[in-house]
């Protein structure tokens, strides 16, 4: 999509980065209700950073994702259940419908989406960080066709991050098996 760099389209990518940066800075509380609070505030602002930017179905996803945090955060174990989760996914996949355009970058953030919520089940560690990075692949194509600069530099950061994960606990595996 493109833009014209005008004031308003700054203002938008300089709340992008705000908010972006709320949702990325979660991960830093100490308490997993203040976690949940913090992501799930970030994740609404995203989707309005995406809304504005004109991708209604960047809106509808980071929404109910939110949504998802907030619940969460009223569950005694503090966690997302798998009730909650199929019900994101049964929202999300009900609310793309009604909106629903058939672009190339509704197909790209649906698939994000939902390979986002598939990677929060899975219980092995590794193949939940390679199936993130699958999915922030995804988001950074989201991010580079909608035009959000703080999209795009925090799905990279975020792919760096997961990486970085599988490489800190494989790297000395590997070198101790190949000695």
């Amino acid at each position: 999509m493109s833009h014209d760099f005008s004031f308003y389209y700054i203002l938008i990518q300089i709340f992008g980065f705000i908010v972006f940066g709320i949702y990325a800075t979660a991960s830093f509380q100490k308490e997993r209700k203040k976690f949940f609070i913090q992501e799930s505030f970030g994740a609404f602002g995203m989707g309005f950073q995406t809304l504005l930017l004109g991708s209604w179905i960047g809106f509808i996803t980071n929404s109910v994702h939110a949504l998802m945090m907030l619940i969460a955060r009223l569950h005694p174990e503090l966690r997302i259940t798998p009730k909650v989760l199929y019900s994101g996914v049964i929202v999300t996949m009900i609310a793309s419908l009604i909106i629903w355009e058939n672009t190339v970058i509704e197909y790209v953030c649906l698939s994000a989406t939902l390979l986002n919520f598939w990677a929060r089940t899975l219980k092995n560690e590794t193949f939940l960080r390679i199936a993130a990075m699958a999915g922030c692949g995804l988001w950074i194509l989201f991010h580079v066709l909608l035009g959000s600069w703080a999209g795009l530099f925090f799905a990279v950061i975020a792919v760096g991050g997961h990486f970085w994960h599988i490489l800190k606990v494989y790297a000395p595996v590997y070198a101790r098996a190949s000695s």
